[in-house]
């Protein structure tokens, strides 16, 4: 594929820096140092603030009594500068302000918390519209208020965020991001450089940014200069605009880039001069990233990756639907399904490298799913969402040999890129097409895809891949202590994953044929003359010769002869296959057969 079909990965980057900050508190932590939180009289532990996913401050809906206080430190302010308090909010406008089930107060006290002042309320219009914040804000959803401190210039203030609800019927009220600053005239952040991960070579790019008005000032114009490996464009100037503080505003640089080779570019993107000055900060008006060029696509087998349990009760309708898409597309995914051990006692097929595999991606509740290493919905995928997996372009070509025989298996992949990755890692699963003796509590009677093993481990092969250079891995182990209920309903798959993006580049199936020693122990590579359609076996006993495609499937079967054997083989497209030689006296051989 020379077209670039893949729904390009875009990363955005923020910074959220601001000039001459007083206070920031991001809430990584609990109880954040110097806060003080007074609990009101409700009973439940989420009546009051808690850590909620240990990112932000958070009050619950808890059908109780609640009057809720989060105090800040002690903090000063400079005399002169317009002081502002920004925050992030999330709350519900319907409960809060159109049933009026409970009020958000913020408060300011320069005495020690003695007396407060409210200096905003969430039902309050005029406070809600004076702080840059649309009215209604709407529910549940972030929204970003900046609070003016400017009545207490030259003074030591705390602030405080009083949730009240008599009857605990408010819904939730999240808190994030508490700012203090004091603003300069001409002062903005660059907030988002959205730019693809991958590319292919000689298309062209733009640079895409969103900025935000930090300053006294209105924005009237800017200029923006992207530099790609240290080499800067040309100013881009935009001028005759009206961007008042606390406003974004979004551009597309003027000039595209043209990537005229396959390699890893370092890129920024910075905003030069507001209103025709420098800004005061420039430390906050530049983002960095990085693009790798690939010199083309691939067709691609899609994997899709599923973290479920047979205690999950939602996990039963996902499954059925994830399982009915899939069955209409035959061999043409790769599939692995992670049981794990929530809720409850989890499912009995859980092994550790369902842990190590739901850290990789932060997984946090089930059903999750996964398609090319990119978070999707389960429930919602149809053939659409299918197609649209496949039509991804790859970046790696991959070939898969196996060797099964017992309880043992080797894989043996050929992997060759058509893109410069630093961080990636290959991964080898060996699943369980359907099992049976994982019931658990939510209905489903039959399991598919579910992992038993990973090659060598979780964590994969790490490596650094480079455009055009072929990487081999070769991985064995031995499947006799795992959960496996059939050896004969097995599969193999294998993915190659950018561990920074958690881009899936491609994946390859197969499923493991029993009985067939390994080729990749043998590896004797039998070479036809093109020209010539036939291969010739000898042999001192009577037998049989079968030969399977790479999928396992039986292509041909002859009789054996005592001595030389004739094969027609000008049927066999150009490929790989396994050769497998049996003989009356029960030896078997099996060799990797390549047709070119």
């Amino acid at each position: 594929m020379n077209k670039f079909s893949i729904v390009i990965l875009a990363i955005i980057f923020s910074f959220n820096l601001s000039a001459q900050e007083i206070l920031n508190e991001d809430f990584s932590t609990w109880l954040p140092e110097g806060w003080t939180v007074i609990d009101g009289p409700g009973s439940s532990s989420y009546s009051h603030w808690f850590h909620r996913d240990n990112q932000f401050a958070t009050v619950y809906v808890t059908s109780d009594n609640q009057d809720e206080w989060l105090i800040s430190p002690e903090f000063d302010l400079p005399t002169v500068g317009e002081l502002r308090l920004s925050v992030d909010m999330m709350g519900s406008f319907y409960r809060m302000v159109t049933m009026d089930w409970g009020d958000l107060y913020v408060y300011a006290s320069n005495d020690n918390g003695n007396n407060w002042d409210i200096i905003w309320k969430e039902d309050d219009q005029g406070m809600v519209e004076g702080s840059a914040v649309d009215w209604p804000y709407g529910n549940n959803v972030w929204f970003y208020p900046s609070i003016s401190l400017n009545d207490y210039a030259g003074q030591s203030i705390q602030v405080a965020f009083r949730y009240v609800s008599p009857d605990g019927d408010a819904d939730w009220w999240n808190l994030d991001n508490v700012i203090v600053t004091s603003l300069d005239e001409n002062d903005v952040v660059l907030e988002q450089f959205e730019f693809p991960e991958y590319g292919i070579l000689n298309d062209a790019f733009s640079f895409e940014g969103t900025f935000k008005n930090i300053g006294v000032g209105d924005v009237t114009s800017f200029e923006a200069i992207y530099s790609v490996n240290g080499v800067e464009s040309a100013p881009y100037l935009v001028e005759n605009l009206n961007i008042a503080y606390n406003t974004t505003y979004s551009f597309t640089h003027n000039i595209p880039y043209t990537f005229t080779s396959p390699e890893i570019y370092d890129l920024s993107l910075k905003i030069s001069k507001v209103n025709g000055i420098g800004d005061s900060a420039p430390e906050n008006n530049i983002l960095f990233r990085d693009i790798s060029i690939a010199t083309e696509t691939v067709s691609r087998k899609p994997l899709f990756e599923v973290f479920t349990s047979s205690t999950c009760a939602p996990c039963a309708s996902t499954n059925e639907n994830i399982d009915q898409v899939l069955a209409n597309n035959t061999g043409n995914y790769s599939l692995v399904k992670y049981q794990v051990y929530w809720p409850g006692q989890g499912d009995p097929y859980y092994i550790a490298a369902d842990s190590i595999r739901v850290g990789y991606y932060n997984v946090e509740s089930v059903p999750n799913f996964y398609s090319n290493g990119i978070k999707g919905n389960g429930s919602s995928f149809n053939q659409s969402s299918f197609n649209a997996a496949t039509d991804e372009g790859a970046f790696v070509n991959m070939e898969m040999i196996y060797g099964f025989n017992g309880t043992n298996v080797n894989v043996e992949l050929n992997i060759t890129p058509t893109i410069s990755i630093l961080d990636a890692s290959v991964h080898i699963a060996i699943v369980e097409k359907t099992t049976y003796n994982n019931v658990g509590s939510n209905g489903e009677t039959e399991f598919h895809n579910v992992l038993m093993k990973m090659l060598p481990g979780p964590e994969g092969n790490q490596l650094s891949l480079e455009t055009g250079t072929q990487v081999s891995i070769t991985e064995s182990a031995n499947l006799r202590d795992t959960f496996i209920e059939e050896f004969d309903d097995l599969q193999v798959v294998a993915w190659v994953q950018d561990n920074e993006t958690h881009y899936v580049l491609q994946s390859e199936s197969s499923d493991l044929t029993t009985g067939v020693e390994s080729a990749v122990d043998k590896n004797l590579r039998i070479y036809p003359n093109p020209s010539d359609n036939f291969l010739f076996i000898n042999s001192t006993s009577v037998g049989i010769v079968k030969i399977h495609d790479i999928n396992g499937k039986l292509i041909k079967e002859l009789n054996l002869n005592n001595g030389c054997t004739t094969i027609d083989i000008s049927d066999l497209q150009k490929g790989v296959y396994f050769l497998q030689k049996i003989t009356n006296n029960y030896s078997v051989e099996s060799f990797k057969l390549i047709k070119k």
